[in-house]
Formats: structure tokens, C-alpha cells, sequence
């Protein structure tokens, strides 16, 4: 099972189109590294998978969603919807945000590179989540029910009442608390709701500065985290699954830019 806009990017005929796929996550503006990692993929045949946060905190965000939607364009990648990119979408659409100091920097270098609109209407086409056999791709966290069902359309502003998984796959989990930065303290118990054999990559969180982290839960599945922290160091990190490890066919390779 593989979720069709998934598919349609990496098989052709029932065939794969690239050696494999290059996961990136948190660019958060880092459009420089952000096209130094695609270029690089581009040379191994890889595809692109985005894990949310294209923009907001970096230098260019404009140039991180204008590499986004080329690569939607020219069918060598896609990304699935962090929570900054869909409190941008809200803010264009003309919904109620809090747009601060990062949002609006964002709003104004899309808005002077003629982007805003048409990477929002991007970001309301973009999956919450995709699934390919026993591997899921989600921006934030997972939650029982991901491997069972496709991604919900149209979903608003979710809450943790009204589609709690989309709540999840945006915010992911946290425990009520706000750090000493003011931001909500992450938790990751919903590792341990991971079905054995399968595995979640996901971004949204930095569990360790500069590393991918993998975390096994305790039904036997693990969660591969990708945030390493673009926006602090201005590298940009990705992991490297073969068409073994993806099923359609293992091993991976994490490196950074």
C-alpha cells in the first residue's frame, strides 16, 4: 500500500522512477542548503520528501517554498505540511492567525517574490501524512489510525477534538507545559503506540542538535526524527532510504549540508 500522490512520484508502470527517496526536514528558510541537499539528490537519482517547516526563521523563505514547488513541478519531489507552512496558508487565506515576527517576514518576502498565494494554495493540496507499506511520513507526530487511512482534505484548523490526527500530524504532542522559550514542551509517548515492524519518520522537534534520533517504542515500532536544527546552525540534514527500504524494490544514510 502506498498513498497515490506518493506513488505517483516514484513509480512509473509499477516501476520505481529514482534509485530512492531523500527525506528533509525543518528547512525553515534555509533555502540555500535546502538547494544544495536537492542538487545532491538530483546527481543520485533520489527524489524528494519534505517533512514540513519550509519556511519562517531563515533567511529566505521565499526561496525554500520557490525549490518546493519546482520540485512538485518537475515531479521530483513533494513535501507533506508542517505547522508553520499551514498557519501561512491560514494567514493568506485570510483566517484569524497571531502572525508574528517570523510569519510576517515570510508573508512579505512571498508576497515580493509573487509566491504567497500560489504556495499556500501548495500547502492546502500537501498530505498531513503519507503511507507506504509499513513506513509513514508525517511533519509532527503519529497517532493510531495514520497506517489505516489516507490524510484528510480540506481539514480547517484541526484541534485534538476535531481531527486530532491532523492535530497530531501538525503539532504533534505535547505535555501542556511551555519551556523556558515560552514554546509548548514536546512529549513522545505516542512512540510506543508505533504497530511493530512499522516506522514513522518525522520532523517538527529537535531531540538532539545535529543528529537524526531514532527512538524505539514499546510494541516494536521506532520513530526516526529528522529535525536537527536548520534554523540554528543553517545546515539542513536528510536521510537517504533505498527502493528496498521503501518497500517498492535496505539500508539508509544520514548526512548534512
Amino acid at each position: 500500500m502506498i498513498d497515490p500522490p506518493l506513488r505517483d512520484l516514484l513509480l512509473e508502470g509499477g516501476r520505481p522512477r529514482f534509485a530512492g527517496l531523500r527525506l528533509i526536514s525543518d528547512v525553515h528558510g534555509q533555502a540555500a542548503a535546502f538547494g544544495a541537499a536537492v542538487a545532491d539528490a538530483a546527481e543520485r537519482d533520489l527524489a524528494v520528501l519534505q517533512l514540513g517547516d519550509l519556511i519562517d526563521r531563515g533567511p529566505s523563505s521565499d526561496g525554500a517554498a520557490r525549490i518546493a514547488l519546482d520540485l512538485i513541478a518537475t515531479r521530483r519531489g513533494l513535501f507533506v505540511v508542517g505547522n508553520h507552512d499551514d498557519k501561512l496558508r491560514r494567514a493568506v487565506k485570510g483566517n484569524p492567525v497571531r502572525i508574528g515576527a517570523n510569519l510576517r517576514r515570510s508573508l512579505e518576502q512571498l508576497e515580493r517574490a509573487d509566491l504567497a498565494q500560489r504556495f499556500a494554495e501548495a500547502v492546502a493540496a500537501a498530505p498531513l501524512w503519507l503511507r507506504c507499506g509499513r513506513t509513514l511520513f508525517v511533519h509532527g507526530a503519529f497517532g493510531p489510525g495514520m497506517f489505516d487511512q489516507p490524510a484528510p482534505v480540506n481539514y480547517s484548523h484541526p484541534t485534538t477534538t476535531k481531527l486530532p490526527l491532523a492535530h497530531l500530524a501538525l503539532y504533534g504532542e505535547t505535555s501542556g507545559v511551555l519551556d523556558a522559550d515560552g514554546e509548548p514542551t514536546r512529549t513522545y509517548g505516542w512512540v510506543d503506540q508505533i504497530p511493530a515492524g512499522h516506522t514513522v519518520y518525522v520532523g517538527h522537534d529537535i531531540v538532539r542538535p545535529g543528529e537524526v534520533t531514532v527512538l524505539d517504542g514499546q510494541l516494536g515500532g521506532r520513530a526516526v526524527c529528522l529535525d536537527t536544527g536548520a534554523w540554528l546552525d543553517g545546515r539542513v540534514s536528510w536521510l537517504d532510504l533505498d527502493t528496498a527500504a521503501l518497500g517498492i524494490d535496505g539500508e539508509s544514510v544520514a548526512r548534512s549540508s
